[in-house]
């Protein structure tokens, strides 16, 4: 899956008013850009997929949201306990080194769908500017949807 799934490109193009398809490689990067960007400051996984954690002592934390693995199909040495904001996968098998999970949404929040348009027009807007601060809107709907600060 790709983040086109999120964001078609047709509506970004039409977000944008353009009509023609000289720039869909741009603006494909322009979204997957926003997106990206969006996921990694909250930790909402908007593509669905699997993923891998690796264990530090036996012990790893899960920020990334949504996870989509049940807690059934996991190994019998792995346990799961649920923080408000992250998860904590613990797993008596100290020969394993990692886990994999599946994350990533299948629906995404509304406000972090328009903050990736919100995004997007900034890019293309905005792309000879370097360094440019990004939309006061986009960053508050960032920061309303934050998993955890640091």
């Amino acid at each position: 899956m790709s983040y086109l799934t999120v964001i078609p490109l047709a509506n970004a193009k039409t977000y944008l008013g353009v009509d023609d398809t000289s720039r869909d490689t741009e603006i494909t990067r322009m979204i997957e850009a926003a997106l990206s960007l969006i996921e990694k400051r909250t930790n909402y996984i908007m593509v669905v997929g699997n993923k891998d954690y690796f264990y530090e002592n036996g012990c790893v934390r899960v920020y990334d949201y949504p996870i989509n693995t049940a807690d059934d199909t996991l190994d019998d040495s792995v346990t799961r306990t649920q923080k408000q904001l992250y998860s904590i996968y613990e797993d008596s098998d100290t020969s394993n080194d990692k886990i994999t999970l599946n994350v990533g949404g299948t629906t995404i929040p509304s406000d972090l769908k328009e903050a990736g348009y919100m995004l997007i027009e900034f890019y293309f807007n905005n792309k000879e500017q370097i360094g440019g601060k990004l939309p006061i809107a986009v960053e508050q709907i960032i920061n309303n949807n934050k998993r955890f600060i640091i």
